[in-house]
């Protein structure tokens, strides 16, 4: 059974991963705060998002391939066009590959603007570096 959170900004702070969230905004980073060692945890893939309907609202679905086997979680960020990312506004549970988000937070994060970019990475609570980096870059352009 899918279980479906949204959690806007500050979600990674209320489940303690607060200040080891990687801010660069780049793809294919980590927050491991050591130098030229590689993530603990498997970098997810395949990230891809579309337009459709949850709870009879319009939303992006994000689906993506789960590579790890030692998450807790899973956090999308998200970015509008010629913005920056807001690190790991929605997360899904361990062993999860799907998440929403409504486009009306979209809206109310940044009004007007219609193309969104998206990644998604995984969490740990136990597994140093904590972050893995990040899936490939999508974006998607609001109708």
């Amino acid at each position: 059974m899918k279980r479906l959170l949204f959690v806007l900004l500050l979600a990674i702070t209320s489940l303690g991963y607060g200040g080891m969230c990687n801010k660069s905004g780049g793809g294919g980073d980590t927050s491991s705060g050591s130098s030229g060692s590689a993530p603990a945890i498997a970098a997810p893939s395949n990230l891809q998002a579309t337009l459709t309907t949850y709870s009879g609202l319009p939303a992006v679905k994000f689906t993506w391939q789960d590579n790890s086997n030692n998450e807790d979680n899973f956090a999308v960020s998200i970015k509008p066009l010629g913005g920056g990312y807001i690190e790991d506004a929605v997360v899904a549970g361990a062993n999860e590959t799907i998440a929403y988000v409504d486009t009306l937070t979209l809206d109310a994060i940044s009004s007007g603007t219609k193309t969104w970019y998206f990644k998604v990475r995984a969490l740990s609570i136990t597994v140093e570096p904590y972050l893995s980096s990040y899936s490939n870059e999508v974006s998607i352009t609001l109708p």
